[in-house]
């Protein structure tokens, strides 16, 4: 499992590991951060569940270190090339719904992984409550979609703010 301490994006990142090592054709719309950040933590996630090495992140991607373990991270990197499914990483350009679940279904995977549903495009000026419920309900329903007739398993991720957290917490829905 992933470390207790681990983020969001950490988070995304494993599963998304996880979910190609059982065979899943994953697409990992990143939303938020670049493709390249996102298969970074992914090769490091690797190296510490499979190689057993932890490479201390912060000193890896701030150059410390990374002959010692570039070995490592290559390790990871061909292991995880050689799982049996597929693992797309993008920052889609079109970042609707249907643009995230079109080219899902066009890179021929069956698990969306979106990280970041602030993100996502929206339109009009509904409040923001009305506007995730849209978007979750057209995520619902793409999700059912698939050409195949096969549906397609879904993580979302969306970020609580801290006020929000807290407005719940003094007994406030925050909006």
């Amino acid at each position: 499992s992933a470390p207790p301490s681990c983020g969001k994006s950490w988070w995304c990142c494993h599963n998304a590991l996880e979910a190609k090592k059982k065979g899943w054709n994953v697409y990992f719309a990143t939303l938020e951060m670049q493709p390249v950040v996102m298969s970074q933590r992914i090769n490091l996630i690797k190296c510490g569940l499979d190689v057993k090495t932890v490479v201390p992140t912060a000193k890896y991607t701030s150059g410390i270190d990374v002959d010692f373990y570039k070995p490592y991270i290559d390790k990871a990197r061909e292991e995880i090339a050689n799982m049996p499914g597929k693992l797309v990483i993008e920052s889609p350009q079109n970042n609707t719904v249907r643009g995230i679940f079109s080219n899902a279904r066009q890179n021929g995977c069956n698990f969306v992984i979106i990280d970041q549903l602030q993100f996502i495009a929206r339109t009009g000026n509904r409040s923001r409550t009305e506007q995730i419920e849209q978007i979750i309900n057209e995520i619902a329903q793409e999700a059912r979609n698939h050409p195949s007739g096969q549906k397609m398993a879904v993580l979302l991720i969306s970020q609580l703010n801290r006020e929000g957290v807290n407005e719940q917490k003094n007994g406030k829905m925050a909006s």
